[in-house]
């Protein structure tokens, strides 16, 4: 275990070239659909305020899910979120009857 330790940390990466996206704004797509709407959303905010004044949490993160039909590879997709927003929170996920791809 030791060397296989020993390995994985002087290993020499190799560099990653940089990325980029070709994008074009002029054209018109639908907006993706939410989740939820704007008064969830609110209302979400104000619940965790109640929390945070009670001292039940201090920090939460709120989120809403949005969705919409596209013919780009989700592969694609998440390889553009990872060079327009590098978040260490991402996620590609390849399961029976759907692909995920999240970004914080």
């Amino acid at each position: 275990l030791r060397t296989l330790v020993d390995r994985l940390q002087t290993s020499k990466s190799p560099p990653l070239k940089s990325g980029s996206v070709e994008m074009s704004l002029s054209a018109k797509a639908k907006p993706a659909q939410s989740n939820i709407t704007k008064p969830m959303f609110m209302e979400m905010i104000a619940k965790a305020k109640e929390y945070i004044l009670s001292g039940d949490i201090f920090q939460v993160v709120l989120s809403q899910r949005f969705q919409r039909r596209t013919y780009a590879d989700p592969f694609e997709i998440y390889r553009s979120l990872r060079i327009v927003n590098p978040s260490p929170y991402m996620i590609y996920l390849q399961a029976r009857g759907c692909i995920l791809v999240a970004s914080s």
